[in-house]
């Protein structure tokens, strides 16, 4: 089992995704790995530029598809802020890097499962 203490740990729920992949293999869980941070960049793009653009309903597709995403993995600091406000200053950004550390915890962790 992989270190509990790491400093990307809030990004996802180990136990939730060490379940997820720890019985597949390698190749499996590459391909797994690598839709997850493709659909996890794809759709953090897509919900800013509903936002900036004023799409509603693309707004509304995008935190849909971002919110299943994030149960999948138990990203929960990136659900918040998928549901916030983006018009408030510095929450893109914000929901951009937390984007960016739960694909990085993905990787990390996924990288120290025994194969």
């Amino acid at each position: 089992m992989p270190d509990r203490q790491r400093p990307d740990d809030w990004a996802i729920d180990i136990e939730q995704v060490t379940a997820l992949f720890a019985d597949l293999d390698r190749d499996t869980r590459t391909l797994l790995l690598d839709a997850a941070q493709r659909d996890l960049a794809e759709w953090t793009d897509r919900l800013v530029v509903a936002w900036d653009s004023g799409d509603e309903e693309g707004q509304r597709r995008a935190r849909h598809s971002l919110k299943g995403l994030c149960g999948n993995f138990g990203a929960s600091g990136l659900l918040a802020l998928c549901e916030a406000d983006l018009s408030e200053p510095g929450v893109a950004n914000r929901l951009q890097s937390a984007r960016a550390a739960t694909a990085a915890a993905l990787a990390n962790l996924v990288a120290e499962l025994p194969q």
